[in-house]
């Protein structure tokens, strides 16, 4: 959203002074919530501004976000003052509100509307962040806040009260909380420049302190808050580090392109301890709708689902494509060229065009000792799901099949949104030339690909020649696009996974790791059921099982893996009867072990 030129920027009133407590407050709200803004609870300080625009304050802040707040008199009905704050952190944007005398249940989730006349009603979810906030995401693209800065007042409809929110300057303090987004995450150096040399080799592995435990799993099968993305570690020529069974190397690759050599940021991660060649995963992202977000990507954002295959015996890498995080590359060319725009467009040729670094970035990775170039499968998520599937129609040597994450590309031209017909066409194209098994995974209630339009690109996909299989998952809390980040939704995307690799015998460490758990701790044969959704589980994670092997439950959880441990211990003794003890945490046996032989007859749980 580019800046209107009638925005106000002044210095900062006393009375805005006054509120910026206030501001802070929120800030630090705004960390802890289960969104894509979630960071650890460290000090947060106000790093840029704060500002005035209009009724506005506009303050970045040092984890990583940008907030805009005015106070308002009433809006709630009554005499006391509301807090109303816009924010911009690295997941999109989300509505915040906070009143002092309320008194709300952290983690707790509200059904909402947000009204504005004929151009918005969306159902939503608030999510109460502390005793005094909740949050309304309303996801990364800014189609959203550009409905809301044309409207006069929006109204957000709880059970018991609608706010009602006056919108004037709206679309000024949005504008000015994008350019305070940018320069929070603008890098110190150039990010385009190729370099003088390939990039060294990396640094001998050395080892770093473990993060402290993320936080509470809930007891098998369900798992609750989305999982905070981990603060981006800048991209250094090449570094590697060895932690929780992992060795993670954050480094370059040097790609050979038709106009010459450039690099792109890396983030490579493989199981410790394990020698010889290991089967490639290339892991890529999708794209935002500004040049300045795209930018602020980094590899590390996606170290999770990096972590999940280098799990599973595979090299995992996450590639940002030329234009991204500190690849080379000028941000946003692809979204800007003709053959993506609504008319006359290319979609074979744009997501083929994204398609060539993958190309590149797997050349780069065959070179190395601990790859095995014969083995490679690739995971993009929405942009990113729409270049994996180009990727496999190239037929490249070693590729055994791609999973496509809320795959596509969503266009649009001012207000209008773009037709969909190309997008399909494309999913023909490629469906017609690819040979290798493809896994679609998508959310009933994807914002960008519902499910109509899903089924349709599928159906395309396979009636041209393609094989698909389409998981639809239940909604996702915010937003299904969220479906590749979610914490709760990996849980049940990762199973589908484990799924479609064992059923095209393809590479799965985890498939002997049961068998392994399974006589580690005497577990009943009915127990395996349990034992396998463990280990298709993301970590943080914990498998407690019975004294006597009669009964095993698990749990995950991403930010109180502490509390998680003594629910998961008590459900299992309350619903057991009998004494229970933790079996694994996260990829590790724990040991001693106390379980013992069960009968196989045994339902475990």
């Amino acid at each position: 959203m580019s800046k209107p030129n009638n925005t106000a920027v002044v210095s900062t009133p006393r009375p805005f002074r006054r509120r910026l407590a206030t501001g802070a407050l929120l800030g630090l709200a705004l960390c802890v919530a289960p969104s894509a803004f979630a960071q650890a609870p460290a000090a947060n300080t106000a790093v840029v501004g704060p500002k005035q625009v209009g009724l506005w304050a506009v303050t970045g802040w040092s984890q990583g976000y940008c907030s805009a707040e005015r106070p308002l008199r009433g809006a709630a009905g009554g005499a006391g003052v509301l807090h109303f704050v816009v924010a911009r952190g690295r997941g999109g944007y989300l509505i915040a509100l906070s009143a002092p005398e309320w008194e709300l249940t952290p983690q707790t989730a509200f059904p909402v509307e947000l009204d504005a006349g004929p151009l918005l009603h969306k159902v939503a979810t608030a999510i109460a962040t502390t005793p005094k906030v909740v949050a309304i995401q309303l996801g990364a693209d800014n189609t959203l806040t550009g409905t809301l800065a044309r409207v006069p007042m929006v109204e957000i409809k709880a059970a018991q009260t609608t706010f009602k929110l006056p919108m004037e300057g709206f679309a000024a303090a949005v504008a000015e909380l994008d350019t305070c987004f940018g320069s929070l995450k603008q890098p110190s150096t150039n990010p385009f420049a190729a370099p003088a040399a390939a990039a060294p080799a990396p640094a001998a592995p050395k080892p770093v302190a473990a993060p402290a435990a993320p936080a509470a799993p809930k007891p098998t099968p369900a798992v609750a808050k989305p999982e905070a993305a981990p603060n981006p570690a800048p991209a250094t020529p090449a570094s590697a580090a060895r932690d929780d069974g992992f060795v993670e190397e954050r480094t370059f690759l040097t790609v050979q392109g038709a106009k010459g050599p450039y690099r792109l940021e890396a983030l490579i991660v493989r199981p410790a301890n394990v020698e010889g060649r290991l089967p490639i995963v290339l892991i890529t992202h999708g794209k935002n709708p500004t040049p300045a977000e795209n930018q602020a990507l980094r590899a590390d954002l996606m170290r999770p689902q990096a972590r999940d295959f280098a799990a599973r015996g595979w090299l995992a890498v996450v590639v940002l494509r030329r234009g991204y995080g500190q690849s080379d590359g000028l941000p946003g060319v692809s979204r800007g060229a003709a053959y993506m725009t609504c008319e006359n467009s290319d979609l074979v040729r744009g997501f083929d065009t994204e398609a060539d670094d993958l190309a590149g970035a797997l050349q780069a990775v065959r070179a190395r000792p601990d790859a095995d170039g014969t083995r490679v499968i690739a995971i993009g998520q929405s942009l990113g799901g729409g270049t994996v599937l180009a990727f496999a129609a190239r037929r490249p040597a070693g590729l055994l099949g791609v999973v496509n994450v809320s795959g596509g590309v969503w266009r649009s031209a001012g207000d209008k949104t773009c037709d969909t017909v190309d997008l399909v066409q494309a999913m023909a194209t490629f469906g017609s030339r690819a040979n290798v098994p493809t896994l679609w995974l998508y959310s009933e209630n994807d914002s960008l690909f519902p499910p109509t339009l899903v089924n349709r690109m599928r159906d395309a996909y396979v009636q041209a020649g393609g094989r698909a299989d389409l998981h639809m998952f239940p909604p996702v809390l915010g937003d299904g696009h969220a479906l590749f980040m979610d914490f709760s939704a990996r849980v049940k995307w990762l199973r589908a996974v484990d799924t479609f690799l064992q059923a095209n015998r393809m590479p799965n460490a985890n498939f002997a790791r049961v068998d392994e758990v399974m006589r580690a701790a005497k577990l009943a044969t009915n127990a395996r059921e349990v034992v396998e959704e463990y280990f298709s589980t993301p970590a943080p994670k914990l498998l407690v099982a019975t004294a006597s092997g009669r009964g095993a439950y698990w749990a995950a959880n991403p930010t109180d893996i502490v509390g998680a441990r003594k629910r998961v211990l008590d459900r299992c003794r309350e619903q057991s009867g009998a004494e229970c003890t933790i079996v694994m945490e996260n990829n590790a046996l724990v040991r001693p072990m106390v379980t013992g032989a069960a009968p196989t007859d045994v339902t475990t749980r």
